[in-house]
């Protein structure tokens, strides 16, 4: 499943109000989604930190400090860490946020600074990840993101990102690319990515919700052209790594309630699986004339100077 990013409209992206709400993450505030945007001024400044003590298991990876487009995109992840964004009033949820970027790159400012900032005006606290990009030397590939998704999940159980977080109220919410990582992160929880390497990794990694927008889901046939699926298990890869890596392989009766938001003119539309195990599922369609929209367009209080300039630049392809 691919997304072109045209075609996220801005109701799209509110109707994750109606997601979090349905997982009881947020109270009778949440009938005003069209509250007033926090000033920018009023947005809070997130904590960095690392995920791993030391250097990220399996070894490789890029020298030299992390690179950021002028666009916002990050890239040579050397160190993987999580930025804490706190809201004012914390209702002990918290979700780790991971942007697209077809693994080659994190799309920072377009998705996942945008979605902490809105999330911690519902008192949800954000955890952004930034993770391993699997073309960047790792020896590991695939897995070294997989890693550092559970690593971040295991701290927030754990109580070493806040002690405000319930761990019954532990979700993610992923773009594009970084859909398919949240949602591998939130159904594969039967596989220890990597050994514990200290008392946090005794916690858990499970998730109490998973929302996923416009997410990579399937790397088989024929979802063949997309960014994940080349970076991941190559242009040329066997059945059995098609299988491993696309989300819906993995789906069980314990995995947590999704909410996934696509759009019909994409080409690549929602369809149930074999695997879906009888889940209940409920599917809304909206239909509206819409413009280009991210979740940092240029009306957005938290997008930059440059951004509002930009007024409405075509948004880019990342999965």
């Amino acid at each position: 499943m691919s997304f072109d990013r045209r075609s996220f409209d801005r109701r799209s992206f509110l109707a994750l109000t109606a997601a979090a709400a349905g997982y009881g993450l947020v109270g009778p505030a949440l009938e005003t989604a069209q509250a007033q945007i926090l000033a920018p001024s009023q947005l809070s400044s997130p904590r960095k930190m690392r995920l791993w003590k030391g250097k990220p298991p399996g070894g490789g990876g890029p020298d030299g400090p992390i690179e950021v487009s002028k666009h916002g995109a990050v890239s040579n992840v050397a160190i993987p860490t999580i930025d804490i964004y706190m809201p004012a009033k914390p209702n002990g949820a918290a979700a780790l946020v991971a942007a697209g970027g077809g693994y080659k790159r994190i799309e920072m400012e377009n998705e996942a600074v945008p979605a902490a900032h809105w999330l911690n005006q519902r008192g949800i606290i954000a955890c952004v990840l930034t993770y391993r990009l699997p073309d960047e030397d790792w020896r590991l590939g695939a897995l070294a993101p997989l890693q550092d998704a559970q690593r971040a999940l295991r701290l927030m159980h754990a109580g070493e990102v806040s002690k405000s977080i319930d761990p019954k109220k532990i979700g993610v919410l992923g773009f594009s690319a970084g859909g398919h990582l949240m949602g591998m992160a939130a159904t594969r929880t039967t596989l220890r990515a990597y050994r514990a390497v200290d008392d946090a990794d005794r916690a858990s990694d499970r998730t109490a919700f998973c929302a996923l927008a416009y997410p990579i889901i399937s790397l088989k046939l024929p979802h063949d052209h997309t960014s994940t699926r080349r970076v991941l298990i190559g242009r040329h890869p066997s059945w059995a790594g098609e299988v491993e890596w696309s989300v819906e392989t993995h789906v069980r009766k314990s995995c947590p309630p999704v909410f996934l938001v696509q759009a019909r003119m994409t080409g690549s539309p929602i369809r149930r699986t074999p695997r879906s195990w009888k889940k209940p599922a409920r599917r809304k369609e909206y239909r509206w004339k819409g413009t280009c929209w991210r979740a940092a367009d240029t009306g957005s209080a938290w997008a930059s100077p440059a951004r509002r300039r930009r007024n409405g630049r075509p948004c880019s392809t990342s999965g």
